[in-house]
């Protein structure tokens, strides 16, 4: 082979053809296309429990207050219609009154919206909202569920004795 020959070989393996970029884009296209439902959904289910782990700390902040401030803590919730209306909100706050419903001139604690991609759809106490005693007890065991549109539920439950509790389902029955 001449050194004319050569030159042109050796060049030759150095690149790519335009047709096997082409073809290595559309199979990375595809593929992501493919993927990226699942990532949505795997984002949205990260969100929920994030949502869950929030409250359920909340839920725990406010018995650590109530012991310390001596005082009834609760944590009121505004709710949506079911689990497929995204939203909801809660707000921690000193019960001075020991009603069960925070009322102006008591004292808010913490106030939260969950995600946008999260419903809080059903908050089931006695008195109306979670609350603790000087002693850590809550006034009645009670729960809370959560969800999302994939669908996903937990349910946050809350024992007589304040101990918080997380269930996940992918059934709102199961839970």
């Amino acid at each position: 082979m001449n050194h004319l020959g050569r030159a042109i070989f050796s060049k030759r393996e150095g690149g790519f053809t335009l047709v096997e970029l082409v073809v290595t884009i559309a199979i990375l296209a595809i593929l992501v296309a493919i993927a990226l439902p699942q990532f949505s959904a795997m984002m949205r289910n990260a969100e929920l429990r994030g949502a869950a782990r929030v409250l359920t700390s909340t839920l725990q902040r406010a018995r650590s207050e109530a012991i310390t401030r001596k005082i009834d803590v609760g944590v009121e919730f505004t709710t949506t219609p079911n689990a497929t209306t995204l939203g909801g909100s809660y707000r921690m706050y000193l019960d001075a009154d020991n009603n069960g419903s925070c009322d102006a001139g008591e004292t808010v604690l913490e106030q939260r919206n969950v995600p946008a991609t999260v419903a809080l759809y059903s908050s089931i106490f006695a008195t109306g909202s979670a609350r603790y005693d000087s002693r850590g007890l809550a006034n009645g065991a009670g729960s809370i569920r959560l969800a999302n549109l994939t669908p996903m539920y937990y349910k946050i439950t809350v024992s007589t004795t304040g101990n918080v509790r997380i269930q996940k389902s992918s059934d709102a029955g199961a839970i």
